[in-house]
């Protein structure tokens, strides 16, 4: 069966609160368009996604930061700027994924303006009983920005638990040799409410990052947490 569909998201965030990173930021992007081409059989599926972004013409962001690493002194800052983008620049993300039951391959590419980046990824499902899932992701890809020209290559991996109801909670590693920089990162998500029709939800969020190697050396670990509301139409 050929099924072509159209959505539109509506993503809000609202009190995102970094422990390390302390920020209220306001954001206008308009998403244009999300299209996803699916081709379905008894057992695999394939999917074709393409992503359209439009950026706004004028975005201005608003910020009081409060910042302490665990080695370094204490930063206040407030902060009002704004980036001014051309008319009619937009990005574009191409992505085909390859799935058969819980298991599954992918390659995304974007392209902007900036920077150009691709990626390759896959999933290992290693405990699934309808109700607790356990996966393996891991990935691998590079990123290239135009005006600096400058490449760099990056890879990781994580195990990532899901509960049918909405909770998670994932473990994992992102390295990139060319900075000598890697991460390790743990992050939580669990659902508070969910409408009838699971159009709507309200998730709280958590999240620890450990920064490793000599790039940015007094970024040691940065903390998230916040409320993420999300409707779909």
């Amino acid at each position: 069966m050929l099924k072509l569909e159209h959505h539109s998201i509506l993503n809000l965030n609202f009190n995102k609160i970094q422990i390390n990173s302390f920020s209220i930021k306001m954001n206008k992007i308009l998403i244009v368009s999300l299209a996803s081409l699916m081709l379905t059989s008894a057992a695999p599926s394939y999917d074709l996604k393409y992503y359209g972004h439009e950026m706004p013409e004028n975005k201005y962001n608003l910020g009081i930061d409060y910042t302490k690493h665990f080695d370094t002194n204490s930063n206040f800052q407030a902060r009002l700027d704004g980036t001014i983008y051309p008319k009619n620049v937009a990005d574009a993300t191409a992505e085909l994924t390859y799935r058969n039951n819980d298991n599954s391959v992918s390659y995304k590419r974007t392209e902007t303006p900036q920077y150009s980046n691709q990626q390759f990824s896959g999933t290992a499902n290693l405990y699934n009983d309808g109700t607790h899932k356990l996966n393996f992701n891991g990935w691998a890809g590079n990123t290239k920005r135009f005006r600096r020209q400058f490449e760099y290559e990056k890879f990781g991996g994580n195990f990532e638990y899901q509960h049918r109801n909405g909770h998670s909670l994932s473990l994992g590693s992102n390295v990139i040799p060319k900075l000598d920089q890697q991460t390790i990162d743990v992050t939580g998500n669990a659902n508070i409410w969910r409408s009838d029709d699971k159009l709507s939800s309200l998730n709280a969020y958590g999240s620890a990052s450990h920064h490793v190697g000599s790039y940015q050396p007094d970024l040691r670990t940065d903390y998230k947490t916040g409320l993420t509301f999300e409707h779909r139409f």
